[in-house]
C-alpha cells in the first residue's frame, strides 16, 4: 500500500512523538497531536475547529496522567 507523502510525513511527526513520551505504539492522541500542526488540510481544520499543540498536550497529560502506551489495547480509563 502506497502512503501519500502527507500521510507519511504526520506519521513521521508521530512517530518522532512516540519517542518523546516514551511509548511503544503510535497512539490516537499522538496522531492529533501530529496533526495540530501540520500543514495540510487536517492540520487547517483542526486548528479551525480550536485545536492546537498545546491544548492537545494538556488534554494529553490529563488523560494518561503520566503512563505511557507499552501495548496496542492500552487503556486510560477505568470500565467501572
Amino acid at each position: 500500500m502506497l502512503l501519500s507523502n502527507e500521510l507519511g510525513r504526520l506519521l513521521n511527526v508521530a512517530d518522532k512523538l512516540v519517542q518523546q513520551h516514551n511509548d511503544a505504539y503510535i497512539s490516537s492522541e499522538l496522531f492529533v497531536l501530529a496533526a495540530t500542526e501540520d500543514e495540510g488540510e487536517l492540520g487547517r481544520i483542526l486548528r479551525q475547529a480550536g485545536a492546537s499543540k498545546s491544548l492537545v498536550e494538556q488534554a494529553i497529560e490529563q488523560v494518561r496522567g503520566g503512563e505511557t502506551v507499552q501495548d496496542e489495547l492500552h487503556k486510560f480509563y477505568s470500565d467501572a
